[in-house]
């Protein structure tokens, strides 16, 4: 267990690395994401096999996710320890002892080379692209959430970009259920993600449905009424 005792730690470092920037990725500040993605090569290894785990519902999916993302950083740790501590043992082959120190250094190097420029190409992406305020899904709407069990209140702050996709609020009995994700737009057809689940919404005129949708399926239904270009969140 000693001799592989710097294996197993490089492991268990990886592994929570990996786990922390996979599975806590919106709690970290810009700057603490980015040294977890720079030391998180495993995640890109381990991306092939995540067509194979992600099953089930929401929370299942971020469990497999995070733990696909600790085992295959803990790996790629692991991997290069070892491969230096091949290096350092004097009673290889020089070629075997050469050819693993090269492995391992060509291995790094990639990586840090391709997470840079990864980085640098983040940072100086242009700005979002700008709000349609001449749009009209463009404002607050409000009315009612109903389904087979409840009716509540509901408010939509609905702030549609120009090149098709949407930003915006969404609030549900006086809750905020959640910032819009993957929102986009085409003519008076919407969709977008809020609170971990679906909607899909069309406008007529100065009215607007919304379904509420599980499993593909409609759960409940936003009646709302056009109120006015206010797009400042509540």
């Amino acid at each position: 267990m000693s001799r592989h005792r710097d294996v197993v730690v490089a492991f268990a470092v990886g592994a929570t690395i990996g786990a922390l920037g996979a599975s806590l990725h919106e709690l970290w500040p810009p700057a603490v994401r980015v040294a977890l993605f720079l030391l998180s090569p495993g995640t890109f290894v381990g991306a092939p096999f995540a067509q194979f785990v992600m099953f089930g519902g929401y929370q299942f999916a971020l469990f497999t996710i995070g733990t696909l993302a600790a085992m295959a950083n803990g790996f790629t740790y692991a991997t290069i320890a070892f491969l230096f501590r091949i290096g350092s043992e004097t009673g290889r082959p020089p070629a075997v002892r050469r050819g693993a120190v090269a492995l391992a250094v060509v291995s790094v190097t990639v990586w840090i080379a391709f997470s840079g420029f990864e980085v640098v190409r983040s940072l100086t992406e242009s700005r979002p692209p700008a709000f349609a305020t001449d749009s009209p899904l463009t404002g607050r709407w409000e009315g009612d959430y109903r389904n087979q069990r409840i009716e509540m209140t509901a408010a939509l702050i609905c702030r549609p970009r120009v090149d098709g996709t949407l930003d915006g609020v969404l609030y549900i009995g006086g809750r905020r259920e959640g910032d819009l994700y993957v929102g986009s737009y085409r003519g008076d057809s919407l969709g977008f993600i809020a609170g971990r689940e679906l909607y899909r919404a069309r406008r007529d005129g100065k009215r607007m449905t919304v379904e509420h949708l599980v499993r593909g399926q409609t759960f409940g239904v936003i009646e709302l009424h056009f109120v006015g270009p206010y797009t400042r969140d509540d």
